[in-house]
């Protein structure tokens, strides 16, 4: 089994067992700051240090308003692990081919600060 085809079978299972009352949101920071791809606010110290503290305000600020009973989980990257979101499917685009799916996944989804929940099938 491939690396991509475990990602998308613990993914389809995570989505069809979790349901919205215990829904976790996942938020990375990065700790090495060689990243080049990186925006610039993924950087910032003052961003790193709220995030930690006031998770939940910070993503709104963001345009990201979770409901309350989200938990949120802020996860830092080392030198030696490497964590990555993998964002929530929306119910309008299951059964896209997964080509499909990958024009609607941006950077900032996978950092945990947007959701793919808008998406219209």
């Amino acid at each position: 089994m491939s690396f991509r085809s475990t990602i998308e079978t613990c993914c389809t299972r995570e989505h069809a067992h979790r349901s919205q009352r215990d829904r976790v949101h996942s938020v990375l920071l990065h700790g090495l700051y060689n990243h080049r791809a990186a925006p610039d606010w993924y950087k910032d110290l003052d961003y790193r240090a709220r995030v930690v503290r006031e998770s939940r305000t910070v993503l709104r600020e963001m345009g990201l308003d979770l409901p309350a009973t989200t938990e949120i989980r802020v996860w830092d990257t080392t030198a030696d692990t490497r964590y990555m979101v993998l964002p929530m499917q929306p119910p309008a685009t299951i059964g896209w081919p997964v080509q499909k799916l990958a024009t609607i996944v941006t950077q900032d989804s996978m950092i945990g600060v947007t959701s793919l929940e808008q998406v219209k099938g």
